[in-house]
């Protein structure tokens, strides 16, 4: 069995939110924790959102994901940025949901 290589690194943080990027074995996870709503977090967070998938694009990614155990994040997921594909699975007897975004990435 091959290793996988990750790198786990913080992307933004303020004392409103924090933004996380967990690079494997060529996918990026994004790890996305709002500790203080508002809708002022909402827009910086979306101008945010923008630079990162423009940044992956020009890396050469066309997706990057999510997931999560909250339906309220996926709501979340949506406001920030509309989303290319969200599915449902189990983990165990918990329902989960894969969010996916396009990066603008042309193909």
């Amino acid at each position: 069995m091959r290793e996988i290589e990750e790198k786990i690194s913080v992307y933004a943080q303020t004392e409103d939110y924090k933004i996380t990027v967990q690079e494997a074995d060529g996918w990026i996870l994004l790890h996305l924790d709002v500790y203080n709503w508002s809708p002022s977090i909402l827009k910086r967070g979306r101008k945010l959102f923008e630079t990162m998938l423009k940044e992956y694009a020009e890396l050469g990614h066309e997706l990057v994901f999510s997931s999560t155990l909250s339906p309220q994040t996926v709501k979340f997921c949506k406001m920030l940025h509309p989303v290319y594909e969200v599915k449902k699975d189990m983990y165990y007897d918990q329902p989960y949901w894969v969010v996916a975004w396009e990066t603008g990435l042309d193909l």
